[in-house]
């Protein structure tokens, strides 16, 4: 599993209960499906179209570019095989290091 896909997966999810939202209300006012909006917020979804992510972050009154800024706070264990999420997350660390 990709850092982008689960930092765009806890912003939606996050951005949304802020919100007081449902996932269906979400999925309705983003025309798309609660079955997608639910696969999207648990990581489940590798292809997202921009499409797709300009009609949410519009329903969530946030900026396309804010899916993209990291956040360290969220629970990665929960979304992807442990190898796969300790390559990830140990580059994602060492990015952040440099700065």
């Amino acid at each position: 599993m990709n850092i982008i896909i689960l930092n765009i997966a806890e912003k939606i999810k996050s951005r949304r209960k802020e919100l007081n939202m449902s996932q269906d209300e979400l999925a309705r006012r983003a025309q798309l499906s609660r079955i997608y909006v639910n696969k999207l917020e648990n990581a489940r979804l590798e292809n997202i179209t921009v499409m797709n992510l300009l009609r949410i972050a519009e329903v969530l009154k946030i900026q396309i570019w804010d899916f993209f800024i990291p956040n360290v706070n969220y629970n990665l264990h929960k979304y992807s095989p442990k190898s796969n999420f300790n390559n990830n997350y140990d580059l994602f660390k060492k990015s952040k290091c440099k700065k």
